[in-house]
């Protein structure tokens, strides 16, 4: 596994820290129940998690409180309503194990729906735009590009040009 992605775990509590101090708001996240810290963080890695269900499933698990509307919402929002429109059966559309039956664009933006319907504070991203069309890549940047003043984004690319240098830029 990339070093890279050790970060966005240790800064989930997903990884025990060895050293070193970790803060969000001023807080040391090891002073922070993990559960409470990981309702207010959402990532999304390459490889894109599914479960098999329908496309509407595996967008409103990442708030069960949320309506079909704000499915729906969300689902414009990342440039995925209009793929599960031309689909059969719609919202009800099974993506299969894994979502087998999904481009990794679909699946990206479908991971992408489900974070931002959670409407966490902290979104961190893997590599999600690696392996994916064109159109994917543009859809789910301007989804980065119109969320970046409301939500603190960490994203992990080997990618630089995919990144607006607006926003605060770490390399390492």
């Amino acid at each position: 596994m990339c070093w890279k992605k050790h970060y966005l775990k240790l800064i989930t509590s997903l990884y025990p820290m060895d050293a070193g101090i970790i803060e969000i708001d001023g807080q040391n996240i090891a002073n922070i129940k993990k559960e409470s810290l990981i309702s207010k963080i959402s990532i999304i890695f390459p490889e894109t998690y599914l479960f098999d269900g329908s496309i509407y499933d595996n967008i409103h698990i990442g708030d069960l409180s949320s309506s079909k509307e704000d499915v729906v919402r969300v689902s414009k929002m990342v440039k995925i309503h209009e793929f599960i429109e031309k689909t059969h059966e719609k919202y009800d559309t099974p993506v299969g194990e894994e979502g087998l039956m999904l481009s990794s664009g679909e699946k990206q933006k479908i991971a992408l729906a489900r974070a931002v319907l959670k409407d966490s504070p902290i979104i961190l991203l893997d590599e999600v735009t690696k392996s994916i069309d064109f159109e994917s890549k543009e859809a789910i940047n301007e989804v980065i590009n119109n969320l970046k003043n409301e939500k603190t984004i960490i994203i992990v690319t080997y990618n630089a040009e995919e990144i607006d240098n607006s926003g605060n830029l770490i390399y390492i």
